[in-house]
């Protein structure tokens, strides 16, 4: 997977620190970035539409606003507060605000990472976010849990391309778009598709996700 990882409080907590190394020694790219600067990366910097990613994490860890801050409103000084409302900043992204695939950043996975003892987590707050809320038990769980995630947002981006005509097959553990790529119309936009921001120009197969069956080819082939 390649993840894009940000904190409400800093990437020097034991928490974070853990996370990048272990999933990093697990193959994974992991790009870090503040989230304060998030939102206007994506939205702006010429590098988001140059990216491919498959979720945004956010870890919900303890933030350096002070309660007595008369600027800032008190239920944002909750670290799982603050990360929802990022959440829902990226949710709000342009619909032209795509990777060089044509993803749209609006629609990749949001999974915010938070301990079990998130009192301020309310019933409510749970059933109005469309973030994956994981409660964090140890870098290999917690990555599973994600991996479940960026599967899933997968299989349902692979449908998304049949519905725009875009060609699909399965061959070798491998999911692959076909060619009838290099004709795509412009203007076609779909949930998770942006078809102006695809930077892609395919002369053959392009593989787009692999199960265990297909990393293992590759690295058969690789070693070959």
């Amino acid at each position: 997977m390649n993840l894009l990882y940000t904190t409400t409080g800093n990437f020097q907590t034991l928490e974070s620190q853990e996370n990048i190394a272990a999933w990093r020694a697990n193959y994974h790219i992991i790009e870090s970035l503040p989230m304060e600067r998030l939102t206007s990366y994506l939205r702006l910097d010429r590098s988001s539409s140059l990216a491919l990613v498959d979720a945004i994490v956010c870890a919900a860890e303890t933030d350096m606003i002070a309660w007595e801050s008369p600027t800032v409103d008190s239920m944002l000084s909750f670290p799982i507060t603050r990360a929802l409302k990022l959440a829902e900043d990226v949710r709000a992204l342009p619909e032209n605000c795509a990777m060089r695939d044509g993803r749209k950043w609006k629609s990749l996975p949001f999974v915010i990472l938070h301990n079990a003892a998130s009192y301020e987590l309310t019933p409510e707050m749970r059933e109005d976010t469309h973030a994956h809320l994981v409660v964090q038990r140890g870098t290999d769980v917690t990555l599973r849990q994600i991996q479940t995630i960026v599967d899933e947002y997968q299989n349902r981006v692979l449908e998304d391309y049949r519905s725009v005509g875009i060609i699909i097959r399965f061959e070798n553990g491998r999911a692959q778009i076909g060619a009838a790529l290099r004709k795509k119309d412009p203007h076609i936009e779909s949930e998770f598709y942006y078809a102006a921001a695809d930077r892609r120009t395919n002369t053959g197969w392009v593989t787009v996700k692999r199960d265990s069956e297909g990393l293992r080819n590759d690295v058969e082939l690789f070693q070959h």
